[in-house]
């Protein structure tokens, strides 16, 4: 749940689609790979996308519960 209203149902997409199809493992995949921020400069305009730490670990988090279900 709190993957898929941080991230927002374009951002969650793929790796719902892959939980519907049971591919637990390809779902963790995808969660650890939007661990990305765009931060704004003071214009507004986009800067390129920056790796945070904080969101490696939540993900990680977020995405221990699929790759648990395959060791039952």
């Amino acid at each position: 749940m709190s993957y898929t209203c941080n991230t927002g149902a374009t951002g969650a997409r793929q790796a719902l689609a892959e939980a519907n199809r049971g591919q637990n493992r390809e779902v963790a995949n995808e969660m650890a790979r939007n661990v990305y921020v765009h931060p704004r400069d003071a214009h507004g305009r986009r800067l390129p996308a920056v790796r945070v730490p904080g969101l490696v670990t939540r993900r990680r988090e977020e995405a221990a519960p699929f790759l648990m279900q395959g060791q039952q």
